[in-house]
């Protein structure tokens, strides 16, 4: 603390400090203190959008002589959507969130913002199903106003009046035992009476868990100095399972793989051949890989480009002969001006009947009335039918936000030729798809996250069941040999770049309630997973980063796992709760 700190100031901090002192909530999983810089704390710093907004170190604020990190959003056009920092709760970390007291501290001073109200001051816990939201703003008396809830119409929200602008305390704590599923309880620099009781949270809507606080809205202006932010457990949790070591299995490539295995063991992986996020013209190629995964090399090109274009999206399968079948779509290049859905290239179908080496196309694809051309997705699934399925996206044309609907579709010549089955889900592009023994087809289609539609009628209609947080997409559903499921997505949430995974024990009705990661990436440009079981029992699966903690750019690389390494032995056989560019 300065030498300068007010005696009020102090005579402050003892109070706060004795009110929390003994509530048995000691284990600190996370901490800003002072003027630290944030992101040297282990806190991941996230901005929305370009713009900028003011944050810096305050060594001794005048109000207080307090050291803060000052987060000052003046509520300018140009300025992020939000600046705030994060920290991604871990499976071990939620599930003692779940049974026990928890507290998140929050000690700042809101500085007086015009208009009112306004709530870019904020804070946020969320686990895998409930958000609990804290703002702060100020009224025309001078008072600190905190505001539990949205300040819009997803919940309830409560309000308490603090007197002063200067710096208070507000220990958020939640209780277990209380209400339904547990309650919030605010107390206010250190006394033992709460000033709100009661709070619930409202649902977290595809919100990951996590842990939040700094500014929320460019729209309003708000500014807040942060002398303390730390959550802290009653309980200890489990060190996480390390992430798996992964390999560099194919240089200088977005990829974005597809892995089928063939009839004689080999692996292919269908790929984007360039070290680029759909830039430039390239071809859609596959590696095989015949020692399980280890090394990769070259085999064919199902769909080389034109000139002007790239091959790029795809989806890939065996057909009931054994042929490799690849469907490609991708983008023109030509006239950079038309309208996004005008450039959505007609997919190809490409078959390979020597395992991936030579290759017929036929140009023969279907397309949706009032659709953009589609673009497959996925694994091609042999269904118990007979015929062949996969799913596909198209952009509504002219649509703001490009607007995609995914759809189911079906050949009964084996591959050779197409037609639209059914609508999965409007408002979602990326879907993978995989059938049941009992018949039952789940879809999971991307859109903030991804949500899991479920049909009964063999692709008719479907219903959504779960979802994962937001920034978890796209996915890939394999059933493993044991009859479980796997859902393998990209991660793109700060702190947990990479790839993660879930596991479900009833046909996809519910899954474990959070995903554990099972790769990690430096970058957000990654993800697209797809995985395949090998002989021993061990996962492979494959991913694209553009850089990774142990390799500078764009590649495929792969990992190596084992499911019960990574979710245990008891939560892998028992049915689990489900949560949700």
């Amino acid at each position: 603390m300065p030498v300068r700190t007010t005696l009020l100031a102090m005579l402050l901090l003892t109070h706060v400090a004795l009110g929390a002192a003994d509530d048995g909530l000691k284990h600190v999983l996370i901490c800003h203190n002072g003027d630290n810089d944030p992101s040297t704390e282990g806190w991941y710093r996230s901005k929305i959008y370009a713009g900028k907004i003011a944050e810096k170190a305050v060594a001794e604020d005048p109000v207080g002589g307090l050291a803060a990190w000052r987060i000052d959003d003046g509520g300018a056009l140009d300025a992020p959507v939000a600046l705030s920092y994060q920290k991604t709760l871990t499976v071990p970390e939620l599930s003692v969130m779940d049974r026990r007291r928890w507290r998140f501290t929050m000690h700042l001073r809101v500085v007086e913002s015009l208009p009112r109200p306004n709530f870019s001051v904020c804070g946020e816990v969320a686990n895998s199903t409930t958000r609990y939201l804290m703002r702060f703003t100020t009224d025309d008396q001078d008072n600190t106003v905190l505001t539990l809830g949205s300040h819009g119409s997803h919940g309830a929200t409560m309000t308490a009046k603090i007197r002063g602008l200067g710096y208070h305390r507000f220990d958020f704590v939640f209780d277990p035992t209380k209400g339904k599923s547990g309650e919030l309880a605010v107390f206010v620099d250190g006394d033992k009476e709460p000033i709100l009781t009661g709070y619930a949270g409202e649902p977290s809507r595809n919100v990951a868990p996590r842990l939040v606080w700094g500014s929320n809205e460019s729209s309003s202006s708000g500014q807040g100095h942060y002398h303390l932010v730390e959550f802290a457990v009653e309980e200890a949790p489990a060190p996480p399972p390390p992430v798996p070591e992964s390999y560099m299995a194919v240089d200088n490539v977005c990829a974005w793989p597809n892995l089928t295995v063939m009839p004689d063991g080999a692996i292919v992986a269908t790929i984007y051949s360039l070290p680029s996020h759909g830039g430039g013209e390239g071809d859609a190629q596959c590696w095989a890989s015949t020692d399980q995964g280890k090394t990769w090399t070259l085999r064919g090109t199902p769909a080389k480009h034109e000139p002007g274009t790239c091959r790029m999206n795809l989806a890939a399968g065996l057909a009931h002969n054994d042929d490799l079948v690849v469907l490609c779509s991708g983008w023109d290049k030509r006239d950079m001006s038309a309208p996004r859905h005008a450039g959505i290239l007609k997919p190809w179908i490409c078959r390979s009947s020597d395992g991936g080496r030579t290759w017929q196309v036929s140009k023969g694809f279907p397309c949706e009335k009032d659709m953009s051309e589609f673009i497959p997705f996925g694994d091609i699934i042999q269904a118990q039918d007979g015929a062949l399925r996969v799913s596909g996206y198209a952009q509504t044309p002219g649509s703001a936000g490009y607007t995609y609907h995914c759809y189911f579709l079906r050949s009964r010549d084996d591959g050779r030729t197409w037609v639209v089955e059914s609508i999965i889900a409007k408002g979602h592009n990326e879907t993978a798809l995989c059938q049941q023994p009992d018949g039952t087809w789940l879809a999971a289609a991307r859109s903030n996250g991804m949500d899991v539609y479920a049909s009964s009628d063999n692709g008719k209609t479907w219903q959504p069941r779960v979802a994962t947080s937001a920034a978890q997409h796209p996915g890939h559903i394999l059933r493993l040999a044991d009859g479980r499921l796997l859902l393998s997505h990209g991660d793109r949430r700060p702190g947990a770049l990479g790839v993660g995974v879930r596991i479900s024990s009833d046909g996809g009705k519910t899954w474990s309630s959070v995903s554990t990661p099972i790769a990690s990436s430096i970058s957000g440009d990654c993800g697209y997973p797809s995985s395949v079981e090998l002989g021993d029992g061990r996962i492979l699966t494959a991913y694209y980063s553009q850089r990774t903690p142990t390799h500078p750019r764009y590649h495929m690389a792969v990992a190596f796992w084992n499911v019960d390494d990574i979710f245990g032995p008891e939560t892998t056989r028992s049915g689990t709760g489900g949560d949700r560019h």
